[in-house]
């Protein structure tokens, strides 16, 4: 009957993880916009771009994500971040309760395919007297590398 109501719209099922358990959260998206990801995740993939996830959600159009906090030990591409000029990916390791490590990668559009990525590996590091972040740049290869190590992949 649900389904019969809202037949144009797609529902997908995104899993909150809160402290009291797992929380279902029905998300809707429309089978155009359905369509409209699915085409600019083709283009994306030729250009070995990172995709839009399956189930993930937008409040704002601008950054995609899975609803709710992740809270896994293993690690995750937590959001990707779209704009008219660039896309940016943010990849997560959570090593301990007061160290998560980010790779964040960006794509910029109106530049040369060669010069068109930029990256960097983050270390956010809390203490209970201060909160500290280490950064430094990283290029695709290392990029690939990190995310292998993590069992994860930008074009996969």
């Amino acid at each position: 009957m649900f389904f019969k109501k809202h037949h144009r719209a797609i529902a997908v099922l995104a899993v909150v993880v809160s402290i009291s358990g797992v929380i279902l959260k029905p998300i809707f998206i429309s089978q155009s916009e359905r369509k409209k990801i699915d085409s600019q995740n083709l283009k994306r993939e030729k250009m070995g771009i990172p995709k839009i996830e399956e189930g993930w959600s937008t409040k704002n159009d601008v950054v995609w994500s899975a609803q709710g906090e992740a809270q896994t030990e293993k690690p995750f591409h937590k959001e990707k971040e779209v704009r008219d000029d660039f896309e940016i990916d943010r990849y997560v390791k959570v090593e301990s309760d007061s160290v998560e490590l980010m790779v964040e990668l960006k794509y910029l559009f109106r530049v040369a395919p060669d010069s068109a990525w930029s990256s960097s590996f983050i270390k956010f590091i809390n203490t209970k007297d201060d909160y500290k972040i280490e950064s430094k740049n990283m290029s695709l290869m290392q990029v690939d590398s990190v995310l292998q190590k993590w069992n994860l992949s930008r074009t996969k």
